[in-house]
């Protein structure tokens, strides 16, 4: 076991190391650089170097006290799972009435399910409510989905679902959420989804052209675009408060035109006064296109306009919310360095939420996974179904997945800043295994130290990217 863990790093403007002890980083000179970079490959010994001597003085560098991977969550886990579930999403219908090219249920995608009929029925739908408020005595709210396919082809089935919550819950908040294409939304609809307090979130990529590239319907392979338009301007008209409150996703693809798709959401007269959100296509997806490169460029270019209002050169208002939203990662590891918490003998990195507690996903058959993102087709993420209850051993297996490489984990530097979780883990058989894990290690060292030296650079342009 390595007795002090750190990770040196230098921009073009300065040395730095990370103390994973404090889980922060400071600067260091150009020789101190050198000698780290030697005792972290073994060429030097840290009881011999003054350099770890002078900063052990400074308060840094305590010594390496994590003797064993495991999450802090692994003992409270019964409580959580019988007591503490936050949210239910409910799969109403695997069927859609739109064939979008990047789906992850469109075929092209190794280990996921594909479209189909199935449809939840009432008597699943009702199990799987009661199924929630038992295990949710503890929340301070109830938070209910409805997910597909596309939820609004069960809109009956909706209907009953909320009536039943509100019938059976007492003395709580209640949310209801909604992700949905649009095509069928209508008067009767959304009046309903309304009164009762829906979130609701619209999937929209942008101008015509780049959403119709890949959101088509089923039945004649249009582009659904000019439908959603249409409904979304009959709403504004009969509900123009109401229709204020609906959020967009815009979902992000290397062939995009991504300059149009910006202006889109900022001038559009329709979207521009909504909260507009930014995802990445699935990973796995492939883009037969010579754009990737201009997409990158464009990306970049937003990307750097915010670091430059981040230092104060230009207006936060010319910075497009695409490279806002989407950079709010740097800032998620800038809040963790900050909180100086201290290690003990059994940590385990960010990442895994607890399986089926903040976000319970159920089935149109009533099996239960810990979200939507999971494989249902990969026996590992079902944790359980509305029969047999929540199978604690799976639930705690996924939990705990830095197991995997405790070994590694114990001496990682990134281990604080890490947030892998099982369902990002590729593997084929029934368990994911360490190498499977390992994949993903490799690219979330390459995020980290991306990020290090971003905050790093702000800092070196006046910006105390870490107060």
């Amino acid at each position: 076991m390595k007795k002090y863990v750190f990770k040196p790093f230098r921009t073009y403007g300065g040395c730095y190391i990370y103390d994973r002890s404090l889980n922060t980083f400071f600067r260091i000179s150009k020789e101190e650089f050198l000698t780290f970079q030697s005792l972290e490959k073994g060429k030097l010994k840290s009881s011999d170097d003054l350099t770890i001597s002078k900063y052990l003085l400074a308060g840094y560098l305590t010594e390496n006290c994590v003797k064993c991977i495991e999450h802090p969550d692994k003992s409270y886990l019964q409580y959580y799972v019988d007591r503490y579930v936050q949210y239910m999403t409910l799969q109403v219908t695997q069927n859609c009435n739109l064939r979008c090219e990047y789906c992850i249920y469109s075929g092209t995608y190794e280990n996921q399910r594909t479209h189909s009929p199935k449809r939840m029925s009432w008597e699943t739908a009702k199990k799987a409510l009661q199924f929630y408020l038992a295990h949710s005595i503890d929340s301070k709210k109830i938070m209910i989905g409805f997910y597909g396919g596309e939820p609004l082809l069960e809109f009956e089935l909706i209907r009953k679902c909320v009536s039943f919550v509100e019938n059976e819950v007492q003395g709580k908040e209640i949310e209801f959420h909604i992700t949905t294409n649009g095509t069928l939304l209508t008067k009767e609809k959304f009046s309903f989804m309304s009164e009762h307090g829906f979130h609701i979130l619209i999937s929209l990529d942008g101008n015509k052209d780049e959403h119709d590239k890949h959101r088509r319907f089923a039945s004649n392979g249009e582009g659904s675009f000019d439908t959603i338009m249409q409904n979304i301007k009959m709403l504004q008209e009969k509900y123009p408060e109401e229709i204020k409150k609906v959020q967009f996703n815009a979902v992000m693809t290397p062939e995009m035109d991504l300059a149009c798709v910006m202006d889109f959401f900022d001038v559009d007269e329709v979207i521009s006064d909504h909260y507009i959100m930014f995802s990445d296509v699935a990973t796995g997806f492939k883009s037969d296109t010579d754009e990737e490169d201009r997409f990158w460029t464009v990306r970049n270019y937003e990307y750097l306009k915010y670091y430059l209002a981040l230092i104060g050169k230009i207006s936060m208002d010319h910075v497009s919310l695409m490279a806002q939203k989407t950079l709010a990662n740097v800032l998620e590891i800038r809040s963790r360095m900050m909180k100086h918490s201290q290690m003990t003998e059994c940590m385990h990195h960010n990442g895994p939420c607890i399986p089926g507690v903040r976000r319970l996903f159920v089935t149109v058959d009533g099996d239960l996974f810990p979200c939507q993102n999971t494989s249902e087709i990969q026996d590992y993420f079902r944790i359980g179904s509305l029969k047999e209850g929540f199978l604690l051993d799976k639930i705690e297996h996924m939990l705990n997945i830095g197991a995997l490489t405790k070994d590694e984990c114990r001496d990682c530097w990134k281990l604080r800043l890490c947030s892998i979780c099982a369902q990002q883990i590729e593997f084929k058989g029934v368990v994911p295994q360490k190498a499977d894990k390992q994949k993903q290690c490799t690219l979330q060292e390459r995020i980290i130290t991306q990020y290090l030296h971003i905050i790093a650079v702000l800092n070196e342009f006046g910006y105390d990217a870490m107060n």
